[in-house]
């Protein structure tokens, strides 16, 4: 595999996917949402993605914005839906594999051990229900897909659907203004580097073993 198209090559995620995968000698042919393309333009996206003719599309391209979700909800089901299956639509045409990124979201959080692949998805909030919306479409409409659910992502690009920042970035900020730091306890998650990311999703291209 030797190119790749990258949805969301700015964000905190696509940068060090672009920056290692280049490293290795792949040909990274990045797109920054909404200004290169429009995910939910199905033929816009269709006109690019053929255009460019990659033998993988990445997309990290998401409406992440948890709280905002539920007031602009068919904001989030445009991104998170629509726009994933107009290019699992684009891949099946021209028969390559589409990565998708997905989210601990999808699960309730009532399991007490670590969530695993099968494991039964009850969403609880509105991007959740999203992101496994998304999740079913590739699995309907694609037999070559990755979906990867990731958990607390940090790194040295802020997300930015999150204001530039990510969680570790946010309390440091606020330790530096506030005597008292006022936080959710109720959340059980692994905070994920996105460097480390990058590099298992360069392992699992290489091997070919599709799915979740």
């Amino acid at each position: 595999m030797v190119k790749i198209a990258l949805i969301g090559v700015d964000g905190q995620l696509g940068t060090d996917i672009s920056n290692y995968f280049k490293r290795k000698a792949i040909e990274v042919i990045g797109l920054v949402g909404l200004k290169d393309i429009d995910i939910c333009d199905y033929k816009m996206s269709d006109n690019i993605l053929k255009r460019i003719n990659p033998e993988l599309v990445i997309n990290t391209a998401a409406f992440h914005d948890v709280d905002l979700c539920e007031d602009e909800v068919l904001s989030a089901f445009k991104v998170n839906v629509i726009g994933v299956k107009n290019l699992a639509m684009i891949c099946r045409e021209i028969n390559i594999p589409l990565m998708h990124f997905s989210t601990d979201y999808i699960f309730d959080g009532k399991k007490k051990e670590p969530y695993v692949e099968n494991d039964y998805a009850r969403p609880l909030s509105l991007y959740g229900i999203s992101k496994l919306a998304g999740e079913q479409v590739i699995q309907y409409m694609l037999e070559k897909y990755y979906i990867i659910r990731l958990s607390g992502l940090y790194g040295y690009t802020g997300c930015v659907g999150k204001g530039n920042i990510n969680f570790v970035e946010l309390m440091i900020k606020l330790a530096k203004k506030e005597k008292v730091i006022k936080v959710v306890n109720d959340q059980i998650l692994t905070p994920t580097s996105t460097r480390d990311v990058a590099e298992k999703l360069y392992e699992l291209i290489r091997t070919g073993n599709y799915g979740i």
